[in-house]
């Protein structure tokens, strides 16, 4: 379908993006992609009537079916290789792979960031799996976590994880992962350069209620609405201790692209962001967002809306930070709805 047929649709319900593509999903469970769609190692879009859900890699999407059977297309090297599947109920992506979550509680993954081993695939109790860009983890029922994949993007465990047994959530940057707890604490495994090693400051917290992750770093929220980061600290990983971000008390959503991160107070106002500028990280005050109500990202910048139907972006002009050009499309046309 060519990309103004796209634009002319009125009933997309998803859309997803990979490293080189946009994918969408219909209201009538057919799906449309668009981008560098074909090449050399390219597995085409097939006929899609039942979708219900899709991800992507860097090069590849998959769809679940209504039908709990998988579909795979993009890049042969970033996961679109087949799997012959059944009675799959969710799917999660990696940088070079894809992981389904199966029915009776078993994992399997496919592509290049690593496959399942035996004592993995033994187990029947997984209710959760995220990928990193090289590696997979998995949360179980029994509040412990396990992985794999290649060990320099959080496929191993160390010891000190392996031993927890009251997890609650898994979030992941590039080459690390980072876990919550039900007492309110943090841990993370990994790269250290990517957020896999936290400080005392990080650790030593008992009120995180969201971890968020970007490519290189972690953004943990706390209770009292205040944020504290870690990980690299030119993407975002380092909060200066005269950072204006740290006198908010009510932020109520923390959004990560690429290599920075912004924040979104209760009341709407005050939209922050820090980390690198080439991807979003910093925000300038356009009179735009009054009452803001949710934060979107891209690789390289971010959109805010507004309960106005109104949206300001930043970061990369070039890759999604610049609306300037559709403003006219956008205003009064966009809408937020509460869930």
């Amino acid at each position: 379908m060519a990309s103004d047929d796209i634009a002319a649709l009125t009933d997309l319900v998803d859309i997803v993006g990979s490293g080189l593509a946009f994918a969408a999903l219909r209201s009538n469970g057919s799906v449309v992609n668009w981008g560098e769609v074909t090449g050399v190692d390219m597995v085409p879009l097939p006929t899609i009537t039942d979708g219900v859900k899709i991800v992507g890699s860097l090069g590849a999407f998959a769809a679940l079916r209504a039908n709990r059977q998988v579909v795979t297309w993009g890049h042969m090297n970033y996961g679109a290789e087949q799997p012959v599947l059944d009675d799959v109920v969710d799917i999660a992506n990696a940088g070079y792979g894809f992981a389904a979550r199966l029915g009776d509680g078993r994992v399997t993954s496919w592509g290049n960031a690593g496959n399942v081993p035996p004592d993995i695939e033994a187990l029947t109790d997984i209710v959760e799996v995220i990928g990193s860009e090289s590696a997979f983890a998995a949360l179980r029922a029994n509040g412990s976590v396990v992985a794999w994949g290649d060990p320099g993007f959080g496929g191993v465990l160390t010891a000190e994880i392996a031993s927890l047994d009251d997890i609650v959530e898994i979030s992941s940057t590039a080459r690390a992962f980072a876990v919550l707890r039900k007492n309110g604490s943090v841990a993370a495994w990994g790269d250290a350069d990517h957020g896999g090693h936290p400080g005392i400051q990080i650790t030593g917290l008992t009120d995180v209620i969201e971890v968020v992750g970007n490519s290189a770093a972690f953004v943990a929220l706390r209770e009292n609405g205040r944020v504290e980061a870690w990980g690299h600290p030119d993407e975002g990983g380092l909060l200066a201790a005269d950072s204006p971000i740290r006198n908010l008390d009510t932020i109520v959503q923390v959004a990560g692209s690429g290599g920075a991160f912004a924040v979104l107070p209760a009341d709407g106002w005050q939209v922050m962001a820090w980390g690198n500028p080439k991807h979003g990280g910093y925000y300038e005050d356009n009179g735009i967002i009054r009452q803001g109500r949710a934060l979107y990202v891209t690789t390289f910048g971010f959109a805010a809306l507004t309960d106005q139907a109104m949206i300001s972006t930043w970061g990369d002009g070039e890759n999604g930070g610049d609306s300037d050009a559709v403003i006219d499309e956008l205003v009064t046309r966009v809408g937020y709805l509460q869930t």
